[in-house]
């Protein structure tokens, strides 16, 4: 009975770490919109295109909405 204890008790840190890692590889999704093709749009289609939202771990999706 000891020796089982043991063994649930020094496998239970593991699986919690497993776990813990696979939820944090996971990108947080985001949704970025903009109403027109303007110079004001401009810094998040250079955050997407050199990687930055993906640095941070997102997952941005950029949208353009009417106004």
């Amino acid at each position: 009975m000891q020796m089982k204890f043991k063994c649930i008790v020094l496998t239970l840190p593991v699986l919690f770490s497993m776990i813990a890692s696979s939820m944090s590889d996971a990108a947080e999704k985001i949704t970025v919109s903009y109403s027109s093709r303007t110079y004001a749009f401009l810094p998040a289609q250079v955050a997407v295109a050199k990687g930055f939202f993906k640095d941070e771990n997102l997952d941005s999706l950029l949208i353009q909405m009417r106004s």
